[in-house]
């Protein structure tokens, strides 16, 4: 990885050391890492949850599915990679929704009336399934929650897997929120992290979700092999070109 020096205002320089080597949770994991504990708690986790019934308040739903068609050598997480030799041997698909239908059913008993105001679909890649997959998903959610005035529906995006029918079958679903993995627009840092994908393919998406009237996000990592101010540089000149809504800008 190419090193370099970068000065800092003084403000930019308190910022940073309010901010250095904490133990700072991340949307990968959950409960976020500032909750572990090493002493292992006398509750059982259905008794963690029956008391989940007391609490009123509306709810949120976050469903990882841990797949994906190749490894991005930067990944930190829960993840199982499917390429098209392992999947011709067997399809995880199928059987991860039968189980996740399973639970939807046991956690609408513990939930019941409480309302949905938050479903956000993680991964893994979540249009690693099919659209007609997806489409039942949802379909299955929203047949055993009530949703909250105005949800919050997002999900994360690989824009080297994801296709118009996944793009319709969120606007059916009535997704509002599309977190884009760009990483680097440069070519040789996506080699390094076997994520290869252009501008234009990025592009493409961005212009198809616009027309789906999404707010888009995108995901970008600074400290990814051969980076360099100038390169950097580049890429946020044509993440800006793509106006996104949001950034979220991850250290490796």
């Amino acid at each position: 990885m190419l090193m370099m020096n970068v000065e800092l205002s003084l403000s930019e320089l308190e910022v940073y050391k309010s901010y250095a080597n904490k133990n700072l949770p991340r949307h990968t994991s959950y409960p976020a890492a500032p909750f572990w504990e090493s002493e292992t708690k006398t509750l059982t986790l259905f008794q963690i949850i029956e008391n989940l019934e007391k609490d009123k308040d509306d709810f949120s739903l976050y469903i990882h599915i841990p797949y994906c068609r190749s490894l991005c050598y930067y990944c930190g997480c829960n993840k199982e990679i499917y390429d098209d030799e392992r999947m011709k041997k067997k399809d995880p698909r199928e059987s991860f929704l039968e189980k996740l239908f399973q639970e939807i059913h046991f956690y609408k008993k513990i939930f019941k009336e409480r309302k949905l105001k938050q479903i956000h679909l993680g991964g893994g890649t979540p249009t690693f399934l099919s659209a007609p997959q997806l489409n039942q998903m949802m379909e299955e959610i929203y047949a055993h929650f009530q949703l909250a005035e105005n949800p919050e529906i997002s999900v994360e995006v690989d824009p080297r897997v994801t296709t118009i029918d996944h793009l319709d079958v969120l606007k059916k679903q009535q997704f509002n929120r599309i977190s884009l993995g760009v990483q680097d627009f440069d070519l040789k840092v996506q080699k390094a992290v076997n994520r290869v994908q252009s501008f234009s393919l990025v592009k493409s998406i961005v212009e198809e979700c616009r027309k789906r009237n999404f707010s888009i996000n995108f995901d970008l990592i600074y400290g990814l092999p051969y980076q360099t101010k100038e390169s950097m540089t580049e890429t946020i000149e044509q993440v800006l070109q793509l106006s996104p809504d949001r950034i979220a800008f991850y250290r490796l």
